[in-house]
């Protein structure tokens, strides 16, 4: 026989109801080493962080907010606008922290939100691979006056590539795990130092990882159709998707084999230079920039093997991704480089560099006698074998 619930407890859960406040979230808990300090809760829109509400921690450090928000969404928790803590919240839960004023943004706990403690595991994730670039990035400084810098220089890049390569792989992995919480949606924004200092780089690129982005998508439109960090990622969705589109397009205008797409652009001798002009040539194609130290490096490399090889028929042909004429002529004299170099001047929105799908530096392509692409994303050690075997020598 089908039970009856009394009317009293009926009316208690009512109440239980009523005071998760659908349309509220309350995070509250304790900054050790705080006492009076002003601690400030803001919502995290596209563009800006909006203040929410603040509050003055007690003597112990203890602090209570409710948070009126009508659904999922990014919120910072910040100390005197200093430190600060990202919550990933959702309207009825009751979150509590605990962290010390003077690590608080990473050391922390949370609990009573998946998504914030989740948003933690890939906060101390990324806070612990920046921490070991920046050693990296000291022990260059130490060591520039040492007589073997090129080496160690070398070895601190390789050491470098491979922590962003595993850092990017722990994250693919977590996104997989985890694309139903918001906390997957953030890991897709993470951002890693670039080559190019007046930058930094996507950990997950789009143009590579389109499947990611459309797994945290088709998930977070499911669960949260209506929070604005989830509709500012659908919005953006179909610009990755175009411009997926392009780069597959250009993937195949530039794939191996295809002829070369021509490059016409003036050059630093005040002239204008022209790619398929070289037509009869083994030609290397390199972009590269003043700016760019691994580009900079691969210059000596590259004037051997041209010294080497420039009159059995191969030559050079540098596209400069520099904003400055100075910079750019500057780093040619520096370098002393002879052969054909070329530059617009438009930074990264260089309609060459998008030709070729460069998106970053150095970048080289092999092309052959007929105007052909025999390699791309060629390397040192693959140019120096390739020459040797064409030329037998």
């Amino acid at each position: 026989m089908k039970k009856c619930i009394p009317v009293i407890f009926l009316l208690l859960l009512g109440l239980a109801a009523c005071n998760l406040k659908p349309d509220h979230f309350v995070v509250s808990g304790t900054i050790a080493d705080a006492k009076g300090g002003m601690l400030y809760i803001e919502v995290l829109t596209g563009t800006s962080a909006v203040a929410v509400d603040s509050v003055v921690l007690d003597e112990k450090g203890k602090f209570n907010m409710e948070v009126k928000a009508t659904d999922a969404g990014f919120y910072s928790l910040s100390l005197d606008h200093k430190r600060s803590i990202t919550l990933a919240a959702v309207p009825g839960e009751k979150i509590e922290i605990n962290a010390s004023a003077n690590d608080m943004s990473s050391n922390y706990t949370v609990n009573g939100s998946r998504d914030s403690e989740l948003v933690r595991v890939l906060v101390i994730s990324l806070n612990q691979t920046l921490k070991k670039m920046q050693a990296l990035s000291n022990t260059y400084y130490d060591t520039l006056q040492s007589p073997q810098i090129l080496e160690i220089k070398k070895n601190l890049d390789s050491t470098y590539k491979s922590l962003v390569n595993a850092h990017r792989q722990t994250t693919i992995q977590f996104i997989k795990d985890n694309s139903a919480s918001l906390a997957a949606l953030m890991a897709l924004y993470q951002q890693v130092p670039s080559s190019n200092p007046m930058q930094t780089d996507l950990l997950i690129d789009p143009l590579k990882n389109i499947s990611l982005y459309e797994l945290v998508d088709s998930m977070m439109m499911i669960k949260y159709p209506s929070s604005e960090p989830v509709i500012l990622l659908h919005k953006q969705m179909i610009g990755y998707r175009d411009d997926k589109k392009e780069f597959d397009r250009v993937s195949f205008t530039t794939a191996i084999g295809r002829k070369a797409p021509d490059i016409i652009l003036a050059s630093d001798k005040g002239d204008s230079i022209r790619l398929s002009s070289l037509k009869g040539k083994y030609v290397l194609l390199n972009f590269w920039a003043s700016w760019s130290d691994e580009s900079r490096k691969l210059n000596p490399q590259l004037k051997t093997l041209y010294s080497k090889y420039r009159w059995d028929g191969f030559e050079i042909f540098q596209v400069s991704l520099d904003k400055s004429k100075d910079a750019w002529l500057n780093a040619i004299a520096e370098d002393k480089l002879t052969w054909k170099n070329g530059c617009d001047f438009q930074f990264w929105n260089s309609p060459v560099a998008a030709r070729y799908n460069v998106h970053q530096l150095p970048a080289s392509f092999l092309i052959d006698r007929d105007g052909k692409i025999r390699d791309k994303d060629i390397t040192l050690e693959q140019l120096k074998t390739t020459l040797k075997t064409i030329f037998k020598y």
